[in-house]
């Protein structure tokens, strides 16, 4: 009994891990195709916020100039707002 009950904590151990990794990655990969769009690499920002809503994905990050606002389509990927403040 307790072999079993070890085995299915290990086994949702893999479970979430994997989940968590996967959700990094698509962060990552979101943050990416803004600092591609303004032209600037993860090194250059600080202060990153990636959340999503409503369909959209909300990136918003500074660099030492600006603060950049960006919104990302979920399922294109395509950017449908972007904009910074100085």
């Amino acid at each position: 009994m307790k072999k079993k009950i070890i085995i299915s904590l290990v086994v949702i151990l893999i479970l979430v891990a994997s989940l968590v990794g996967f959700l990094v990655h698509r962060r990552n990969a979101i943050l990416q195709i803004a600092l591609n769009d303004a032209g600037l690499t993860r090194s250059q920002v600080y202060d990153v916020d990636v959340e999503r809503e409503h369909g959209v994905y909300e990136v918003d990050f500074e660099t030492w100039e600006h603060e950049y606002h960006y919104i990302i389509d979920v399922n294109t990927k395509e950017v449908l707002h972007s904009g910074f403040d100085y």
